[in-house]
């Protein structure tokens, strides 16, 4: 993806980022900045609040500059599919580990996306889908939005550890 100057390999030219060039849902490219919001020195820097507000709070910057942007059916899709990122990233980052585990840099985004993920997924779902539905309407004070988020981590289950081999 990079672009030499001819008769001079030494010298990039240009970039060029094929992944830009598809024609697809907007709400992969909200619910991927959404999930790497989560993984940002805030996300994690008090989980489980901060994962949830620094998700609500991406999510409410987009909503008041493309309020109405997404389709209800699309809204109500962001969980998953921020759930469906950390997924992809937790198990690359795990995978590239195995292979080469003197390399800590891997784990950069697997750990913590793990914990983004047991965040996200063991909120009360209707609860976390109302307040990603609310920040995303760009109608809401930062403040409301802040003592919601409180509200929603607080229904968040005590099942949280990890199945056991038998």
């Amino acid at each position: 993806n990079i672009v030499l100057a001819d008769g001079a390999p030494d010298v990039v030219q240009g970039v060029i980022d094929y992944g830009d060039m598809v024609y697809s849902w907007i709400v992969n490219e909200v619910a991927v900045a959404a999930a790497y919001s989560c993984l940002t020195v805030y996300g994690k820097s008090s989980p489980p609040y901060t994962t949830v507000h620094a998700l609500v709070s991406l999510l409410h910057g987009f909503g008041q500059q493309q309020p109405s942007y997404l389709s209800a059916d699309e809204v109500s899709l962001i969980r998953i599919l921020c759930c469906c990122r950390l997924v992809i990233s937790a198990t690359l980052g795990a995978t590239s580990y195995s292979k080469d585990p003197s390399n800590q840099y891997l784990l950069l985004h697997s750990v913590p996306s793990w914990e983004a993920l047991w965040t996200l997924w063991y909120c009360d779902p209707m609860r976390l889908d109302d307040l990603i539905a609310k920040a995303l309407s760009g109608e809401h004070p930062p403040e409301r939005l802040a003592a919601w988020t409180q509200e929603v981590v607080g229904t968040i289950t005590t099942v949280r550890s990890k199945p056991t081999a038998s």
